[in-house]
């Protein structure tokens, strides 16, 4: 019986690994705020989403250099650490790209306190 939800990938030692050097900049999707409006005199319906991205310092940060990763992940405790920070940032995004870390679950997505985070449903601006 495995101990997370998930069994580890390749991609979830790769990616943050490579991230650390690119500085990647994730979308929050609890933040997110969708409209829809028509502008005064026109009829195309017009749609406006403002979409704040986090550079999830609180993950890449905590990593180790490129030269220690495979020591540091042979601790257990490092490993937990690491998926679930991986885990609440992969909630944001599974329903709109999970290709890069597709498999870092620790709980399941809609466990209660764990749920998946969901866009809403745009506001009409009048």
């Amino acid at each position: 019986m495995r101990m997370l939800c998930d069994a580890p990938t390749s991609e979830l030692a790769l990616f943050p690994v490579l991230a650390q050097f690119v500085m990647p900049y994730h979308y929050n999707t609890e933040q997110t705020r969708r409209y829809t409006y028509v502008a005064e005199g026109k009829s195309t319906e017009m749609f406006l989403d403002v979409i704040p991205f986090d550079t999830c310092r609180y993950l890449y940060d905590w990593l180790p250099s490129a030269e220690l990763v495979q020591t540091s992940f042979n601790t257990e405790s490092h490993q937990l650490v690491y998926r679930f920070a991986l885990d609440g940032l992969m909630k944001h995004t599974i329903r709109y790209n999970n290709e890069y870390v597709f498999g870092g679950h620790v709980m399941g997505v809609n466990d209660d306190g764990y749920t998946e985070r969901l866009l809403q449903v745009r506001e009409k601006i009048e």
